[in-house]
């Protein structure tokens, strides 16, 4: 039998947790009133601090001013995600081949993959398949090697 450390109640606890520092109090409550009681930061202040996001994402930093910017050399998914970002998710478009608006995907139009907004056009699934086996099927393979 131990004695708490708190409220002096005698109770039961395993040997081990003794000898590891622990099996000093006989509840939870007892434990918590050994705790020390921190002040709290913010206890005081008005209004909602909010953190520093989004502080590197100002406009001095987008786009070309960007340290990490690659150009035209990018990756197949960063260049999807940029075009995304510019023209908006394609899945709220409609394709301009059958107006479809279920599963529509930006499509490159010459295959060459450059940052040229106005080289997109909103298809869906479907369109965008066949588009790409008639006109530059391959391309983006060349453009691509590592894959997507």
């Amino acid at each position: 039998m131990q004695n708490a450390f708190v409220c002096k109640k005698e109770f039961k606890t395993k040997p081990c947790y003794l000898n590891t520092g622990r099996g000093k109090h006989c509840s939870y409550n007892c434990g918590n009133k050994t705790k020390k009681k921190y002040k709290v930061w913010n206890e005081g202040l008005e209004g909602v601090c909010k953190s520093n996001r989004g502080s590197f994402t100002s406009d001095t930093m987008k786009g070309s001013l960007n340290p990490s910017w690659k150009g035209d050399s990018v990756g197949y998914s960063a260049l999807h995600n940029w075009v995304g970002r510019n023209l908006g998710k394609a899945k709220y478009k409609e394709c301009v081949y059958c107006g479809s608006s279920t599963n529509v995907q930006w499509a490159n139009i010459n295959g060459e993959y450059k940052r040229d907004l106005s080289d997109w056009i909103p298809l869906c699934y479907l369109c965008h398949r066949k588009y790409d086996m008639r006109n530059i099927w391959g391309k983006a393979r060349q453009r691509f090697p590592e894959g997507w």
